[in-house]
């Protein structure tokens, strides 16, 4: 990944998160969303905002270790990023 990719990125989640405060989401709801990206960017082969369908796709099998409840939230947060 470029540096300079990468810091758009992690400039789009810093917003995603900003926007999610002013939208006056609590505080746990912000802290799972970061936690559940910052998962995700580690996951994916690529920057977050260069993830393909073919990359979410791969992603969203892997939630199949997971119970169905913890795998919507992931689905969850990545929708709404």
């Amino acid at each position: 990944m470029s540096t300079g990719r990468a810091q758009e990125t992690q400039t789009a989640i810093v917003r995603h998160l900003d926007h999610m405060r002013f939208q006056r989401r609590s505080p746990g709801t912000i802290v799972a969303r970061r936690r559940a990206l910052a998962r995700m960017a580690a996951i994916f082969p690529v920057p977050l905002l260069d993830a393909t369908a073919a990359d979410l796709l791969a992603w969203h099998a892997g939630l199949s270790r997971l119970t169905p409840g913890a795998a919507a939230n992931y689905v969850r947060h990545a929708a709404v990023f």
